[in-house]
């Protein structure tokens, strides 16, 4: 309805294809809670989520069983919530995905393309893919390398036997202690696809060496948001050649139709299911520190 209604019968359908006669809308919300209850909506907010659930159950989900159609397009994170709440807008949004309840198109909610104009690009993307996904054209990245050459560098020689081009781009990234710049923990690269290698930052012999390597270095070097890493190298004892520089952050940035975190563009653009550091280090510190308040209880 209004103008959200209006964009989307007169601009996203077409952009996919489709005309208002040959869809049918349905609300994962069909119910007001009434007076006192005007806040808005939030996903995050439990008493909102058990509205969603008893509302779905009444009218929502009977009505999809009747219906039974080839795809449902979700539009927001209530709509996507009520069919799979696994779904993950930011990294899912126009991708098709398998549920219970058929196959799956989420996208962000139209109105957030009045509400916030840098977002309606995203939002125009997803309805051409959809127009894709129906004439089943639409190509959905796999990762090439799912078991990569992950290693730590320990010596000289190790980091030297790395092949290297010089002439190739260069990937790298850092990670931080306490999520502050002043407490680098390590910097990883690569020049080779399905590769990585670490080096420790306490590693002084092997972070010289490497920047022996960067003084050499012709093709471009990549890192993703290089106004936070920059500090990070510099506290390393690196220097990184300024003008062979390129941040993948910006340029995603200035695309507008991709996201800038690097692990919902890796997904989207690559198929790889990234982890950071503290998805793989988090169980560890839990335990440790369910350790540390036994001890500290006795």
């Amino acid at each position: 309805v209004g103008k959200t209604g209006a964009e989307v019968n007169e601009h996203y359908l077409p952009l996919a294809g489709l005309r208002r006669e040959n869809v049918r809308f349905a609300n994962s919300i069909s119910c007001w809670g009434g007076p006192g209850n005007l806040d808005k909506l939030d996903i995050k907010r439990q008493r909102d989520r058990d509205l969603l659930q008893s509302c779905a159950e009444t009218h929502l989900y009977p009505e999809i069983e009747r219906l039974r159609p080839k795809v449902i397009i979700t539009m927001g994170a209530f709509a996507a919530y009520a069919l799979d709440p696994g779904i993950n807008l930011e990294l899912q949004h126009g991708i098709p995905v398998k549920t219970s309840w058929g196959t799956v198109f989420p996208m962000y909610h139209p109105a957030l393309g009045l509400h916030a104009p840098k977002r309606m690009l995203l939002i125009r993307s997803d309805w051409d893919r959809l127009k894709k996904y129906i004439r089943g054209t639409l190509n959905l990245p796999e990762d090439e390398y799912p078991n990569p050459d992950y290693a730590e560098v320990t010596d000289e020689v190790e980091l030297g036997s790395f092949y290297m081009d010089h002439s190739l781009p260069l990937a790298c990234d850092t990670e931080t202690r306490h999520n502050s710049r002043k407490h680098p923990h390590c910097i990883t690269f690569s020049n080779q696809p399905g590769t990585g290698r670490l080096i420790r930052a306490e590693r002084t012999d092997l972070l010289s060496a490497f920047q022996d390597m960067l003084d050499r270095w012709e093709g471009p070097i990549l890192f993703h948001n290089w106004l936070f890493d920059c500090e990070v190298v510099s506290n390393m004892g690196l220097h990184f050649p300024e003008k062979l520089i390129r941040d993948t952050m910006v340029k995603a940035f200035h695309l507008g139709n991709l996201p800038q975190g690097l692990k919902a563009l890796a997904y989207r653009e690559l198929g790889m299911e990234m982890q950071d550091l503290y998805d793989r280090t988090l169980p560890f510190y839990n335990v440790m520190i369910l350790t540390y308040l036994r001890q500290a209880m006795d």
